[in-house]
This record gives structure tokens, C-alpha cells and sequence, in this order.
């Protein structure tokens, strides 16, 4: 009886060690910015298409993850309207607490648009369209200066011209002036800088073949 509880005990110890291991939970905290200092609201976090959680108004958002210690696990981040989704996943490895901190995993959305902003300065240049795509953005004043907004998507090219096609400016040099602008991964502000001269004008031609003398009769 004994030599068969001892087996029985042995092959139940062995089972045990041979079954899978127990799942446990992580608290992990997942933090969405658009840019450092920008949180992302009502971002979605995933696993293996199932929504686990979604960021609040800070941009964070905490998870209990279910696996084994060690374990790496992979997240998909649905950002909202307006933002484009990360390239790669969020890769999580599940570690216990240390010290009551909770890990924190940063993720970004970046903005599909960005704003850009021209600030322009015409010397010589008053009362001047700032046109992008034949669209009027803005004039200047009459001391050449102005600021133009547009909203690209990063890696866009635009090209801005001062338009100098109205009569009132049929002296300016250079005429139609161009700005071209690559859009970076960030808002940016980009000055316009130029300097216009006045092309001296021609004398007027005379068209009568008047006489200083007396008509004769």
C-alpha cells in the first residue's frame, strides 16, 4: 500500500511540473502622446483584435495583462480621427511590481496635419497676396510683414509666391517671388524673408512734333 501511494504521489508531482504554468496578471500603464507633452485621448489599446482599454484625457491608460513572467506581449494602438496609427506594435514584457511602480510605455499618434505657420517680410513689398495654390492666405501690411497658416501633412512640399501681378506693383523686382516648404514631423514656424527693389522707370516718349516758334499764315 505504501510502495503504491509513493507512486501515486510521485506520478501527481510529475503532472503537476509537466502542466502549464498558471497565468498571472501585470498592471501595466500605457501613456499616447502626439507630441512629447501632447496626450492622446480615446486611443484604443489591443490584443490580438480585442480592446483592452482606452486612454482618458491625460492620454494614459492602465491594463491588466494575463501571462507569465517574462513573457513579451504585443499591443496595437487605434489612435483616433486626426492621428496616424504607430508603425509597430507596442511591445510589453510582463514583469512584476518593483517597489509599487506601475511601468509605463510610451506610444506616439502623430497628427496627420501639421501647422505651419509663414511669417513674411517683404521689404518693399506692401499690400502683397500671399497666394498658395492661386488661393490668397494672407496680404501684407504696409510694412511688408504678415502671417500666413497652412495645415500639411508631414513630408508635404508647398510652394507660396508673393504675387506682384497687380498694376500698383509693376516696378517690384523680382517679380512673383517663391517660397518652397518641406513639412516637418512637428509644427513649425518658417520665415519668408524678402527684399524687393523698384525698377526705375522709363522716360515717357513725347508723341506730338510740337513747334517753340510762330505758326506761320
Amino acid at each position: 500500500m505504501q510502495r503504491g501511494a509513493g507512486a501515486a504521489l510521485l506520478a501527481l508531482c510529475f503532472v503537476s511540473a509537466c502542466g502549464p504554468k498558471q497565468s498571472t496578471q501585470f498592471v501595466t500603464r500605457v501613456r499616447v502622446e502626439s507630441d512629447p507633452g501632447q496626450p492622446v485621448a480615446q486611443a484604443k489599446l489591443m490584443r490580438d483584435g480585442e480592446a483592452l482599454a482606452e486612454t482618458g484625457a491625460d492620454g494614459a491608460a492602465n491594463l491588466a495583462l494575463s501571462g507569465a513572467p517574462g513573457e513579451r506581449v504585443s499591443l496595437q494602438v487605434q489612435c483616433p480621427s486626426g492621428y496616424r496609427a504607430p508603425d509597430k506594435v507596442l511591445s510589453i514584457v510582463l514583469r512584476p511590481l518593483l517597489e509599487a511602480r506601475t511601468p509605463e510605455y510610451r506610444v506616439r499618434c502623430p497628427p496627420l496635419l501639421r501647422n505651419v505657420v509663414v511669417a513674411v517680410r517683404a521689404q518693399l513689398g506692401p499690400n502683397l497676396p500671399v497666394r498658395y495654390l492661386g488661393r490668397e492666405l494672407a496680404r501684407t501690411d504696409a510694412s511688408g510683414a504678415c502671417h500666413a497658416s497652412l495645415k500639411l501633412g508631414a513630408g508635404e512640399t508647398a510652394t507660396l509666391t508673393l504675387d506682384t501681378s497687380a498694376p500698383e506693383h509693376a516696378g517690384l523686382m523680382p517679380r512673383n517671388p517663391e517660397l518652397k516648404i518641406t513639412v516637418p514631423e512637428r509644427d513649425e514656424l518658417i520665415v519668408f524673408d524678402q527684399t524687393f527693389r523698384r525698377e526705375a522707370e522709363k522716360p515717357k516718349r513725347r508723341t506730338g512734333h510740337g513747334s517753340s516758334g510762330p505758326t506761320r499764315i
